[in-house]
C-alpha cells in the first residue's frame, strides 16, 4: 500500500477493553466510524478496504491484524486518509463493543 501524506501514528491499545471513545466525539469521527463498520466486519487480515464520505473525506484501509482477548476483538489497521483534502496515513486500532459496533 502506497502511503501519502504524512505519517501519524495512533495506537489505541483496546485488549482490556476499548478506552472510552463514543462516535459523537465529532460529526466527522461519528460518520467516519459508520462507514467503516462493515470495512472492520468483513475485511480479512492482510486485506484492504475503502470508504468515502465525499470527495474530500475518504480512506484506503488495510486490515493488518485481528487480535481476541476474551470476548474483545480489536482490528489493528494502517489507513491512507483524506480529510479535508489533506491527507496522511494512520496506524490505528479499532475494536467490537459488546452490542456489536467498531469503536
Amino acid at each position: 500500500m502506497k502511503y501519502i501524506g504524512t505519517f501519524l501514528s495512533i495506537m489505541i491499545v483496546c485488549l482490556g477493553g476499548c478506552a472510552n471513545l463514543t462516535p459523537d466525539v465529532n460529526d466527522y469521527t461519528a460518520k467516519k466510524l459508520r462507514l467503516m463498520q462493515s470495512l472492520l466486519d468483513k475485511t480479512p487480515d492482510g486485506a484492504v478496504g475503502y470508504w468515502k464520505m465525499d470527495e474530500k473525506n475518504f480512506g484506503i484501509v488495510a486490515v493488518d491484524s485481528t487480535l481476541r482477548k476474551g470476548s474483545t476483538v480489536c482490528r489493528l489497521v494502517t489507513e491512507d486518509e483524506v480529510k479535508g483534502g489533506r491527507s496522511s496515513t494512520l496506524v490505528a486500532s479499532y475494536c467490537k463493543e459488546p452490542k456489536g459496533s467498531w469503536q
